[in-house]
C-alpha cells in the first residue's frame, strides 16, 4: 500500500518562507521514494483544511512547518493548526515532525498520549540564522543550511525505511558536525544557536516506528 504524507507550508513571513522552501526538498524526496504527498501551502495551511484531511485520510507521516509554542503549531498567518487539549488526536497513528518552536514539549506529549506513534520536534525555540544577502535564495544560504540541513536528513532517512530513532540519530549527528564546523571557523554566534537547537531537538514516542 502506498504511504501517504501531508505537509503544511505557510509562507507569510521571513521564517515561514525559509521553512517552506526547505520543506519542498522533503516533498521532492518523498515523491522520489514513492509516497503520495498532500501539500497545504500558503492560505491552504489552515486548521479547517488540515483537520478535514487528517479526518478523511490515513496519513503515515505529518510534516508541520511554521511557528509554534509549547502547546501548538501554527499555519497561515499564525492560525493554530494543532493545539494540545483540542485536536492532537488528529495525529493518531502518525509519525509527526514539527519544524517549529517548542511544540515537542506539551503538544508532543499530548499527541503521544492521544495515539501518535512519534512526535519529533523541539522542546525550546527552534532558531536559525540567515545570510541576509541570500534571503531570496534560501537553499543557497550556507549559514541557514547549517541549521536546516538536519531537517532534510531526518525526513530522507525515514523515507528510506529506517526507524525514527535511526533517522533522528543521523539528523542529530549532522547537527553536531555543523557545530564542530562552526567551532573550527570561530563563528561563536552561530555556534551557540546550533548547540541550542541540538539540545532542543527530540524524538518522543515509539521511535522504533518506521514507514
Amino acid at each position: 500500500m502506498q504511504k501517504r504524507m501531508i505537509v503544511t507550508l505557510p509562507d507569510h513571513d521571513g521564517t515561514t518562507h525559509y521553512l517552506s522552501i526547505w520543506g519542498k526538498k522533503s516533498i521532492d524526496a518523498a515523491k522520489d521514494h514513492g509516497l503520495s504527498v498532500t501539500i497545504l501551502d500558503k492560505d491552504k495551511a489552515n486548521r479547517k483544511t488540515l483537520e478535514s484531511y487528517l479526518s478523511g485520510t490515513s496519513f503515515n507521516i505529518v510534516l508541520l512547518l511554521g511557528h509554534g509554542n509549547q502547546s501548538s503549531v501554527t499555519g497561515h498567518m499564525n492560525e493554530p493548526l494543532i493545539v494540545a487539549g483540542q485536536n492532537e488526536g488528529k495525529l493518531k497513528s502518525t509519525i509527526t515532525y514539527s519544524i517549529s518552536c517548542s511544540s515537542a514539549d506539551k503538544l508532543g506529549d499530548a499527541s503521544i498520549k492521544a495515539g501518535a506513534l512519534c512526535y519529533v520536534g523541539y522542546t525550546q525555540d527552534f532558531v536559525f540564522i540567515i545570510d541576509e544577502g541570500m534571503s531570496t535564495h534560501p537553499l543557497d544560504d550556507k549559514i541557514a543550511g547549517l541549521f536546516l540541513e538536519h531537517t532534510s536528513i531526518f525526513m530522507n532517512t525515514v523515507f528510506k525505511g529506517n526507524t525514527v530513532s535511526e533517522a533522528y540519530e543521523k539528523a542529530k549527528k549532522s547537527l553536531w558536525d555543523n557545530i564542530t564546523l562552526a567551532e573550527s571557523s570561530g563563528s561563536k554566534g552561530i555556534l551557540s544557536w546550533l548547540v541550542w537547537d541540538y539540545y532542543a531537538f527530540v524524538a518522543k514516542g515509539d521511535t522504533a516506528s518506521r514507514l
